[in-house]
């Protein structure tokens, strides 16, 4: 009975996965739905630029700007993440949709803290990093 049914997942995202960006395809390979955009509960995290892609760390005062998708199979962005060894996957509490899993980076020690990138990473990627178009789903 049960078989035919599809597990589903909650994920939020703030990077290169989000609408616009080039690892999308790989949230739409996973069977990502958009919800909804939505900012962290709390503000005790802090974000860097990584390059190619930013890192979130427990520990900080800001809140995460990002997307929440409806996933089938998150074993397809565990794969990209590097999970458990790059990032880890959580599950933290958002106002009107529970607990949704985040990926957040594993090692904070090798984050350049003069890299800091504030709430947002597709700002600070436009502004600066590189042109990208963007308009929610």
């Amino acid at each position: 009975m049960f078989d035919t049914c599809e597990m589903r997942e909650l994920v939020f995202v703030y990077g290169s996965l989000k609408v616009g960006f080039y690892n999308h395809s790989v949230m739409k390979a996973a069977g990502g739905t958009f919800v909804e955009c939505a900012v962290t509960d709390e503000a005790i995290y802090s974000m860097a630029d990584m390059g190619a892609y930013p890192a979130v760390i427990e520990g900080g005062k800001h809140y995460i700007l990002g997307e929440v998708y409806d996933v089938v199979d998150i074993s397809v962005l565990d794969g990209l993440e590097g999970h458990p060894f790059l990032y880890e996957r959580k599950q933290i509490r958002f106002k009107g949709l529970g607990l949704v899993w985040v990926y957040l980076y594993v090692d904070a020690h090798h984050i350049d803290l003069s890299r800091l990138v504030g709430e947002e990473w597709r700002r600070f990627h436009q502004e600066g990093r590189q042109e990208g178009v963007y308009e929610y789903p």
